[in-house]
């Protein structure tokens, strides 16, 4: 079986990505409504999606890009977050 059919049947809904250039990132932050003083979240909502901006980049034909996953059938609030000691 491969790999993706595993996580097809695992999940119960299925992913989206998107590489965004680096250099549009602060663009789309001010388009959401923040400001460049403003501590940004790592997840604003674009097209009616939910994005976390994973601060994991990758260099493609000369030019930086960040990895934005998209929250499909669930929020990006909802994600849980334990403690070290947990």
């Amino acid at each position: 079986m491969a790999l993706s059919d595993t996580l097809v049947k695992m999940s119960p809904v299925k992913g989206e990505y998107y590489l965004v250039e680096r250099d549009k990132i602060d663009d789309l932050y001010r388009n959401a409504g923040h400001s460049d003083e403003d501590e940004v979240p790592n997840f604003i909502t674009i097209d009616g999606k939910e994005c976390l901006f994973t601060e994991n980049f990758i260099e493609k034909d000369g030019k930086e890009y960040e990895i934005v996953m998209v929250a499909n059938g669930f929020s990006w609030e909802d994600i849980i977050i334990y403690d070290e000691d947990e």
